[in-house]
């Protein structure tokens, strides 16, 4: 044959061909003219199936503790459907559908399109929590899955459990399994008992080596179990638990490499102590102890993987001051139980008894046919091969590469990688705490004529919660959400470039209101030590006669700050829980995430307002905290549509609109009171919230800018006319700066400057101790970030790259070294003044 094809598919007609069509064409010319109207052809006239129409079907899931949802879902047995169905985003991997879900007010959802009456199959996957944090958990309805039956206009609705509940489930364990699983290992022991009296009775030794081997590979096996329980490893039979056997032992390719490791350490001192049974003997106990030991670290690293997204490490032990704080006692209390110690003993004495069993009937086997040292062979020629071939397996299959890391071996590696990092805390430096000491003050000779022709007798300050300094109008936001701000910027002071010190409220609190630099961990001192010995702002006016009050619009429960305000000086505390509004309050707390709850911005300022004009002769201090800008961002009234993609962030800019209207309330209360020109407002954020730039959301987890950069706006008509000032401070200065534009005295223990003294340094500090450990400074244009838990630094010029995304950190090897020791002498500082605080507050 020609290879372009037959000569009829080349327009070359065969005689043949054409001879043999005449005769097949010649009775359907017949039947035409029988039949003028022919009949359907047959193959027309069988009935056949349509296909079925598409519907549009709704999946809804309730989870308040969640960021981000992915719907993973197939159609009549996990099916995926034609591409150009796929909803937007949708990704598929081993024919599993990935699409989306949207977030809106703790539900997410999306909108799939099927085939009428297909059973649509789904889980949902977890991927990150409320506070932007990976986690990567499935709901599966108890390993059940869900399934719906398409039709238009169905919904289906699945309320999400806890993600405690979801990763670690309280496991309820009856008296009868209790007694039972005594007997199993009363059983087992009598029985090694009995199989070791017999060994004995015929002679046949216990081989020590095999004992060390025989525990090494029970180990293993335990380990194997648990890696694949960290990676999601499921099974619906034991057909598919045998296909992923393969997988579940090449992705405990570490665990093995550190059973080898101590396997080996073992051996070669077995063979070193020669024929001495009772030291052999007990190196044999000492080897089941590390056994053992590895064994309960594994168990628990499954909780902290899913908590912190690695394994535990002596950096996180370093700086994290473990198990002091109040919320980690808490958080042990909550998932160590009767229950849990249980099953951690249960495990362990499962691995005991079953390497005791095989070692004694390996011992005999060996002994019977001679070939004791047939053991080593394993070691000598399987090992390698699975090194080989593991390493490459787990590089190329895309796994997590801290889910992977076995416990023990990359806690030890962490303490020796430790003698490289810098230790912070203890570290020598050279670099002296001029920059921590807030004993410098004084008005440049500009200000001290302002304040000559004007008085200030009241001060508000408005923090603006989760509100960075990119957002706002007068700073060049985009999105136009803060027309009062603008209306007040011809009346105001403008700095540009101020910072939180942690993204933290509570943390930010401390800060505000006691000049010093927060607590260096991460525990809170408003919750640990709520009643510390430090002078705050709102007992300097206190003191002097001043009516103070502090006005939250969300709970001041969260963290212990109900009891650190109560010891503040202020007159009167007012949140969510005691504020009487027209408005309907905000309910967000679940059993996870309590005190959540918040009340409308409006009605904050309102009660502001009222507590003002009740007595406005009075000089007065008050603080007003807003909350509707925290997650889950709360909507007054109908939402508006700034033109951005994401719900949430369209929720947040609907909030902070309504935060700014708060603020007018507020401002025109003033004006109508005559209390404009006597009063200083100052408007501040406490510190950001990022959605989506560097691959984060909400704002605990980083210090970049969206994290920290935060507005401060000092507002007053008769002092500022649309001024801008560039130093560089944090909100450690706050409370300074507004004593000194008082003309009063300020604390000797406060740390932060006035922003308007002369001999300002140009740095301010930052730290994030949460997913990892993050410290940095701002010096001049520079901003320095050193990941402690990793050891890598960031530099950033944000004067030509504000949303910090080029690393300098390669063009600037002194900064980089400089920037270990201003951060080791301000934590150095910030440690020893706070152990002063906590000290004193506890004599």
């Amino acid at each position: 044959m020609d290879a372009r094809g037959p000569r009829w598919l080349r327009g070359q007609d065969s005689p043949d061909m054409i001879q043999s069509f005449r005769w097949k064409i010649l009775p359907l010319i017949f039947l035409c003219v029988l039949f003028p109207h022919p009949p359907l052809l047959i193959a027309d006239s069988i009935p056949h199936k349509q296909d079925p129409p598409l519907v549009v079907m709704n999946a809804r899931y309730h989870m308040p503790e969640a960021g981000e949802v992915i719907f993973v879902w197939g159609i009549n047995g996990w099916r995926p459907i034609d591409k150009e169905m796929r909803p937007p985003g949708t990704t598929v991997d081993r024919r599993l559908m990935y699409s989306p879900m949207v977030h809106v007010d703790n539900t997410f959802t999306i909108k799939i399109q099927v085939p009428s009456g297909a059973t649509v199959d789904y889980v949902f996957l977890i991927k990150k929590n409320r506070a932007g944090s990976a986690v990567d958990i499935y709901d599966t309805n108890g390993k059940r899955d869900y399934h719906s039956v398409a039709a238009e206009g169905v919904v289906a609705e699945v309320k999400g459990r806890t993600l405690s509940e979801l990763t670690d489930p309280k496991v309820k364990i009856g008296i009868w399994l209790y007694l039972a699983t005594g007997i199993f290992f009363v059983l087992a022991v009598a029985g090694i008992s009995r199989y070791a009296a017999l060994l004995k009775k015929r002679n046949i030794p216990e081989n020590r080596t095999v004992g060390v081997i025989c525990t090494s590979i029970c180990l293993f096996c335990s380990l194997v179990f648990i890696r694949a329980y960290i990676l999601k490893f499921d099974w619906n039979s034991l057909g598919s638990f045998f296909q992923l056997v393969p997988r579940m032992i090449l992705a405990a390719y570490h665990d093995l490499i550190y059973v080898a490791i101590i396997t080996m350490l073992f051996l070669v001192l077995h063979a070193l102590i020669g024929n001495n049974k009772k030291v052999l003997g007990r190196l044999g106990i000492g080897f089941t102890v590390l056994a053992l030991f590895s064994l309960l670290f594994s168990l628990a690293n499954i909780r902290i993987v899913t908590t912190l997204g690695k394994p535990f490490s002596y950096q996180y032990l370093y700086y994290s001051d473990f198990l002091k704080s109040v919320e980690v006692q808490k958080a042990v209390s909550y998932n160590m139980s009767i229950d849990i110690l249980f099953i951690a003993i249960g495990v362990c004495g499962v691995v005991v008894i079953m390497s005791r069993y095989f070692s004694m009937t390996t011992s005999y086997i060996l002994f019977r046919v001679g070939a004791t040292k047939l053991m080593i062979v394993p070691f000598i020629v399987i090992l390698p091969a699975y090194i080989l071939f593991g390493k490459g397996y787990v590089s190329k299959n895309g796994w997590d590469a801290a889910r992977l890391e076995n416990p023990v071996s990359y806690f030890v590696m962490s303490y020796l990688s430790s003698y490289d990092n810098p230790a912070l805390f203890t570290m020598k430096t050279s670099i002296g705490f001029e920059d921590f000491r807030g004993d410098s003050y004084g008005k440049t000779i500009k200000e001290k004529r302002k304040l000559k022709l004007v008085r200030i007798k009241n001060v508000i300050i408005m923090v603006l919660e989760s509100v960075p300094a990119e957002y706002l109008d007068v700073y060049g936001g985009r999105y136009h959400v803060t027309p009062v701000l603008d209306q007040y910027r011809g009346k105001s002071l403008l700095f540009e470039n101020i910072y939180g010190h942690a993204p933290s409220t509570n943390k930010a609190m401390f800060s505000l209101l006691s000049s010093a630099y927060p607590w260096i961990s991460y525990k809170s001192i408003t919750q640990e030590y709520p009643a510390v010995d430090v002078r705050t702002i709102s007992k300097e006016f206190k003191d002097r006669g001043y009516r103070t009050a502090f006005f939250n619009s969300g709970d001041t429960r969260f963290q212990g700050g109900d009891k650190y305000l109560a010891h503040c000086g202020f007159d009167f505390v007012e949140d969510v829980r005691t504020r009487d509004c027209d408005q309907p309050k905000f309910i967000a707390s679940t059993k996870e995430w309590s005190y959540q709850d918040s009340s409308d911005d409006g009605c904050t300022a309102l009660s502001l307002a009222n507590w003002i004009t009740s007595a406005p002769e009075q000089p007065f201090f008050a603080v007003m905290w807003t909350n509707m800008t925290h997650y889950p961002y709360f909507v007054s009234g109908k939402e508006i549509d700034f033109g951005v993609e994401d719900d949430a962030f369209n929720r947040y800019l609907n909030a902070l609109h309504h935060g700014d209207r708060a603020l007018g309330h507020l401002m025109r209360t003033l004006e109508a009171e005559g209390l404009e020109e006597s009063t200083l407002v100052v408007v501040l954020g406490d510190h950001g919230e990022a959605f989506g730039r560097h691959n984060q959301y909400t704002h605990a987890s980083k210090i970049y800018e969206e994290n920290l950069h935060i507005p401060l706006i000092l507002i007053n008509g008769r002092l500022y006319h649309r001024q801008e000032s560039p130093v560089i401070g944090g909100l450690v200065d706050v409370a300074p700066t507004i004593m000194d534009l008082m003309d009063l005295p300020t604390p000797a223990a406060w740390e932060g400057r006035s922003l308007f003294s002369e001999d300002r340094n140009p740095r301010v500090y930052f730290f994030a101790p949460w997913s990892d450990f993050l410290f940095g400074y701002r010096d001049g244009n520079l901003k320095i970030i050193f990941d402690a838990m990793r050891n890598e630094y960031e530099i950033y010029d944000l004067s030509k790259d504000p949303n910090e995304t080029s690393n300098l950190v390669d063009r600037f090897p002194g900064v980089r070294e400089e920037a270990v020791h201003r951060l080791a002498a301000w934590v150095q500082f910030q440690d020893r003044y706070m152990k002063r605080l906590v000290g004193s507050t506890k004599e």
